[in-house]
């Protein structure tokens, strides 16, 4: 026994070691972590400043300054709330570059549309409210406050019901006032078509052949389909794909918690804290 002592001592001095050094570690890991995070920060505090700073000459118009080559470039710049005045015309997976490069030979924009009322939806503060009984819920499920747990759900489920029985979510977009936006548009666009943007290039285009299916030469380029689909199929499609990908995102947060709220390895739970 009295052998066993410095051996054991030995094996203290050892594992406190390892400790310290594992402790030490940890710390330099988390000091560069930190270092990145303040890196991160000042680049982005540079970001602001030199934007700020050369806002006149870094401001773009045309709502094209990457040369883009699908639909999200042709709206103008910031986009507007209905984000095309008329359905475009879509033949394939980059309609833009089509669209972009016909004019640029012809060097002239297209005919003016036919310009017709769009109905647009109200702004609503339903996924705001949604998104703090959902936080609410989350928190009081944490630490075990079952009657916060109940008004979460409650507040949660009123809100949806709220949003489902309005009667006016939309208002009608006048057709002069759709012109109007889509005027101040395509005169931003004069200088690009004219290859008066140098960071516009032509090339030489080629459309596509739009049969996919193999229909033959007859297949129309839509296939026949005249959408876009009823106001009542889009904003009822919308809404039920937000509430389900909430529903999915929120049953998996609330899975973990049940399956891991006792799981704390032997360390305290939410109510020894």
């Amino acid at each position: 026994m009295p052998e066993a002592a410095p051996s054991a001592r030995a094996l203290w001095l050892v594992l406190g070691a390892s400790s310290a050094v594992a402790r030490a570690f940890i710390r330099l890991a988390a000091a560069e972590g930190a270092a990145l995070i303040l890196a991160g920060i000042f680049c982005q505090i540079a970001q602001l400043y030199v934007s700020i700073r050369d806002r006149e000459r870094l401001d773009d118009r045309t709502g094209d300054p990457w040369d883009g080559r699908t639909l999200e470039w042709i709206t103008a710049s910031p986009p507007p709330a209905f984000n095309f005045a008329v359905m475009p015309s879509i033949t394939g997976a980059e309609a833009y570059w089509g669209i972009k490069q016909k004019a640029l030979e012809q060097r002239r924009l297209t005919d003016l549309p036919d310009y017709k009322p769009v109905e647009m939806p109200r702004n609503s503060p339903t996924g705001f409210v949604v998104a703090f009984f959902a936080v609410v819920t989350g928190f009081s499920l944490i630490w075990h406050i079952w009657w916060l747990v109940i008004l979460g759900l409650v507040g949660a489920f009123a809100t949806f019901v709220a949003f489902a029985w309005r009667d006016h979510g939309e208002y009608e977009l006048p057709a002069a006032e759709l012109a109007r936006l889509d005027a101040e548009r395509r005169q931003a666009r004069v200088a690009l078509v004219e290859g008066r943007e140098e960071w516009i290039t032509p090339v030489k285009y080629e459309p596509e052949e739009h049969d996919p299916n193999k229909l033959g030469v007859r297949a129309e380029p839509d296939g026949g389909f005249k959408g876009p689909a009823s106001k009542r199929i889009i904003t009822g499609y919308g809404f039920w794909i937000f509430l389900l990908s909430d529903f999915i995102m929120f049953s998996g947060f609330y899975a973990a918690y049940a399956v891991l709220s006792h799981a704390t390895a032997g360390g305290p739970g939410p109510m020894d804290l």
